[in-house]
């Protein structure tokens, strides 16, 4: 149909097209390129993906709550398993990514490094299709269909057209068979006319075919995309602390030339005396416990703070020394604890007489708690801290044991976004990247159904460059054909003289009359088959719109 330069330069270009694609958005990291592919693997994002679509992924220089990402599970196992899901928040320790068919975060939290990209494109189903190519199964049942087809062609072109008038005798005369006389020049044709010609319909349907096989995909992955996207956001929190404080006194002897020793903090919290604790030496342990309740961003904080202070014996003898029921606060408050340690050992002595057990070891245990309750929208805070310290005296040695207790419990709610979706390097809303995929892709199936109409039905064009377009491949051009040997029926038209020329397997005769009519022609043993067309004056339109010679005839 066409010559083969032009075809040459179609397939050129479409090579070219392809290369150029690949090279800039399709080419995988194994490649040097930024793209992955990635099958999705259960239900997790659905609607968005359901079980088998195909995401191809890109590598992006930043990454937002909002977006959809491929990432590597990691862990301290180093697991290779490629999740993807959309980001919803950000933590020191990386991204909180959640799937939209989840109502729970991940327990991943995937730093730019175990990042593989950011979602570009959705081919529903196609994880399924290429999973299937990849199985031998599909490899040999393509061969077995190539060996089929080739042999079916061979034995095609090896099949003679009737080319005699009368198939059963090949002796008959035949018409002569010529290049046909050139058309007369005329005024040229207009430009739109060019929208009719078979070469430009040919690059047209070309082009519009490759557009349209990726517009379609990302049509439908843009119908299926949510209109709004959810993401965690802080806005607030509440802070509450335990504080620890003591203090041992005693008669200023060369140990402890004042009398005290104080209790120092560590940067973790964690107190320990300034000296060695002698029991014998210190008579007084004071306790201080501070209390602190703060928020930002709450509608109500309410906090209430108490301690117990209890007395231990090895023998599993115990006793309550002191006890503050939790009392509600604001703020900030502070409780002391003032304990006689040569009345207490007196006790411990007291009740080791009675027992026979124990009697120079000994506990001291302060349970300092403090109650938090906190809302702010939807989010709620309920907390119980506790920060208990111990004291255990064994002999003349007491050893000190307390760590301080804080704690910040951030507030965040879910907020709802337009979701966005990624046309190439754009990102547009949803509902803007469906109205454009959507025209888009009608007026490249428009235009599909147009050139593919010009092509193949001769839509658009004269009655003879219509006949060529359809009937072409069953047709011959001759010139000056010699006078039909017997009678000649007239048919009705172009089709039904092409149904009697495929039922016989023989081929039409084209014969230009010139002025712009055309005969048509089929031999069938003494008689004749013909079509004639009635002169058209087109001017250099119709002309240029015919095929030419070189194409012509199949």
């Amino acid at each position: 149909m066409f010559g083969r330069g032009l075809r040459l330069l179609l397939v050129g270009f479409s090579v070219g097209a392809l290369a150029f694609a690949w090279l800039t958005t399709l080419r995988p990291a194994v490649f040097g390129g930024d793209a992955a592919y990635v099958i999705v693997d259960g239900r997790s994002m659905e609607p968005m993906y359901e079980d088998g679509d195909l995401v191809l992924v890109r590598r992006s220089s930043s990454y937002e709550p909002g977006d959809v990402i491929a990432f590597r599970a990691g862990g301290q196992f180093d697991d290779p398993t490629r999740i993807i899901h959309r980001i919803v928040g950000a933590t020191s320790d990386g991204f909180q990514t959640q799937g939209d068919n989840r109502d729970r975060l991940d327990p991943w939290t995937p730093t730019n490094d175990d990042i593989i990209g950011k979602a570009q494109l959705h081919i529903p189903m196609a994880g399924d299709i290429a999973s299937a190519i990849a199985q031998p199964e599909f490899f040999a049942a393509m061969g077995g269909a190539a060996v089929v087809l080739g042999g079916t062609r061979r034995r095609r072109r090896r099949r003679p057209q009737h080319l005699s008038p009368d198939p059963a005798d090949p002796e008959a005369p035949m018409p002569d068979i010529v290049t046909p006389s050139p058309q007369r020049p005329g005024p040229p044709a207009p430009r739109w006319a060019r929208l009719t010609h078979p070469r430009w319909a040919f690059v047209g349907l070309v082009a519009a075919v490759l557009l349209t096989v990726p517009t379609l995909a990302m049509t439908w992955s843009a119908m299926r995309a949510p209109d709004t996207t959810s993401r965690i956001e802080s806005f607030g929190a509440v802070d509450y602390a335990i504080g620890l404080d003591y203090r041992f006194t005693g008669e200023p002897s060369a140990v402890y030339p004042d009398g005290t020793v104080d209790a120092e903090r560590s940067v973790a919290g964690a107190l320990t005396p300034s000296d060695p604790l002698y029991s014998r030496l210190l008579d007084q342990l004071r306790i201080t416990v501070d209390f602190r309740a703060d928020h930002e961003g709450a509608d109500r904080l309410r906090s209430s703070a108490g301690f117990d202070v209890r007395l231990e014996t090895p023998g599993g003898w115990s006793t309550e020394l002191r006890s503050v029921e939790p009392a509600p606060f604001s703020g900030t408050t502070s409780e002391t604890v003032d304990l006689d340690l040569v009345e207490i050992a007196a006790q411990v002595a007291s009740v080791a007489d009675l027992t026979g057990v124990g009697g120079g070891s000994y506990t001291i245990t302060v349970v300092p708690t403090l109650d938090i309750s906190a809302t702010a929208e939807s989010a709620v805070v309920e907390d119980q801290l506790s920060a208990p310290m111990t004291f255990a005296v064994d002999g003349n040695l007491i050893t000190a044991d307390a760590v301080e207790a804080t704690t910040t419990e951030e507030l965040t709610r879910t907020v709802d976004e337009r979701a966005s979706y990624a046309i190439g390097p754009w990102d547009v809303s949803t509902q803007a990247a469906r109205a454009v995929l959507s025209g888009l892709a009608l007026v490249l199936v428009a235009g599909i159904a147009w050139f593919a109409s010009v092509l193949f039905g001769g839509v658009g064009l004269g009655e003879p460059a219509r006949i060529a377009a359809r009937y072409r491949s069953q047709m011959i051009d001759v010139a000056a054909a010699t006078a039909p040997p017997g009678p000649v029926v007239m048919v009705g038209g172009i089709d039904e003289l092409a149904r009697i020329a495929k039922v016989e397997q023989s081929v039409i005769l084209h014969e230009d009359l010139g002025d712009g009519a055309h005969r048509y022609r089929v031999f069938l043993g003494s008689v004749t088959y013909e079509y004639e067309t009635a002169p058209e004056h087109a001017g250099a339109a119709a002309d240029e719109l015919t095929p030419d010679a070189d194409d012509a005839g199949g």
